[in-house]
């Protein structure tokens, strides 16, 4: 696409990492990673807060003692907050969310909803990308500008090149592309891919982390 080179536009990996700057944001797919990542964008890095916020909007108790029992593992340096207002999340097909579990997705897509992020489905066509705006083609066939100072990519995921044509011999999902399943084929270490790096049509973390434990225990001697 034209203007996916302009160096507002990143990764959803850059921008769950490193932060996006403030200023208006279009997601480029509004699948399970797209939905997480306008979240990302909106909500309080504190676990406490956004707890809170879950138990008052389901009217729900939350444990005090459960509240940060998971490590915050994504830096709230360099993360900006922003309004929805300011989020636009946009999907060619399907429902929005697709690819999370069934009994978690509609409260998934409802804290953007909560939170007035814009939701776009039905695109026909990502046209071009210029500083400041993404334009696309929506479901009538119109040429519509949508507001970007940033342009997030959850979208077009590949697997990893490096394991095409490698069906045995544990590579993390991220690593085989370094070059790491070809380098243990060579030494005769068995191994096997797992995740994304085996199947990144649906990025799935039970899955994954399904694959991984069959793999240990098909390795283990």
């Amino acid at each position: 696409m034209p203007g996916a080179e302009l160096p507002h536009v990143v990764s959803y990996e850059d921008a769950l990492r490193d932060g996006v700057p403030p200023g208006t944001v279009a997601v480029i797919g509004g699948g399970g990673i797209g939905v997480d990542t306008a979240a990302f964008l909106v909500e309080s890095p504190d676990e406490a807060v956004r707890a809170a916020e879950f138990a008052a909007r389901w009217d729900v108790t939350v444990a005090d003692d459960l509240v940060g029992d998971v490590p915050q593992r994504l830096p709230a340096v360099g993360r900006t907050l922003r309004t929805g207002a300011d989020v636009t999340v946009l999907r060619r097909s399907g429902k929005f969310g697709q690819g999370i579990g069934i009994t978690s997705r509609w409260v998934a897509v409802g804290r953007l909803r909560d939170a007035g992020v814009r939701m776009i489905g039905g695109v026909q066509e990502y046209l071009r990308i210029e500083p400041g705006t993404l334009w696309i083609r929506d479901e009538d066939g119109r040429e519509t500008a949508v507001p970007a100072d940033h342009v997030v990519v959850c979208a077009g995921q590949e697997r990893s090149p490096a394991v095409e044509g490698v069906t045995e011999g544990v590579v993390a999902e991220g690593v085989a592309g370094a070059g790491l399943a070809p380098g243990l084929a060579a030494a005769g270490v068995p191994y096997a891919v797992v995740g994304g790096a085996r199947d990144a049509r649906s990025v799935d973390a039970v899955r994954a982390t399904s694959e991984a434990i069959d793999a240990v225990r098909t390795l283990a001697p």
